[in-house]
């Protein structure tokens, strides 16, 4: 197992600790309401900045978390409008799962880490932190902040190993596809063409 994954899920697990500790709830609960609105946008304005102010490697890292974070993103939305799952705090709300926080905070983590070990340390450490402030705000259980998490670094992982990056990557792939008709027995039907282009 990957050293950082492991540095990762210690993190988590120490939070998930304190979490479940009874000293100090009131300052575990503003340090944790913290944590959660830092989880909401710090991802993007970081990649921001990277593409907006850093010099040509700090760019090429601020592209590809924001890569990152745009697939992770889109995937998440679509696996809480399709799985339509509720949260602790409310099991009739439909947007529990997986961890949106986690999912972004853990796509940030691990492009970070690929190029700035130190960074990276920082930013795993960091978001655990916000995976553990969903879970002590009750907003969501275990296994969707873990499922998050893995959905985020997996695809960040594969963001950064893919050649254009993989929201660059659909976008070039499918916007060659073509339509084409067919004639069959009377009635025109379209044909999907794709152009095979890796990425």
């Amino acid at each position: 197992m990957p050293k950082k994954i492991v540095v990762a899920l210690v993190a988590s697990l120490i939070f998930v600790g304190v979490a479940r500790a009874e000293v100090d709830r009131d300052l575990s609960e503003d340090l944790a309401n913290s944590l959660t609105h830092t989880g909401d946008s710090l991802p993007a304005i970081l990649a921001g900045g990277m593409i907006l102010l850093g010099n040509e490697r700090q760019e090429e890292v601020g592209w590809r978390t924001g890569d990152a974070l745009a697939v992770t993103g889109l995937a998440t939305v679509m696996l809480k409008k399709t799985i339509s799952q509720g949260r602790p705090c409310n099991p009739n709300a439909n947007e529990g799962f997986p961890s949106g926080h986690a999912s972004t905070t853990f796509a940030f983590a691990r492009t970070i880490s690929e190029e700035y070990d130190d960074w990276g340390k920082l930013a795993y450490l960091w978001a655990g932190g916000v995976s553990w402030s969903r879970l002590r705000r009750d907003d969501h259980s275990f296994g969707q902040v873990l499922t998050g998490a893995a959905i985020g670094w997996y695809l960040a992982d594969r963001s950064i190993h893919s050649r254009h990056g993989l929201l660059n990557g659909l976008i070039k792939r499918y916007s060659r596809m073509t339509l084409t008709p067919t004639q069959t027995e009377g009635t025109v039907s379209p044909t999907v063409v794709l152009w095979q282009e890796m990425w």
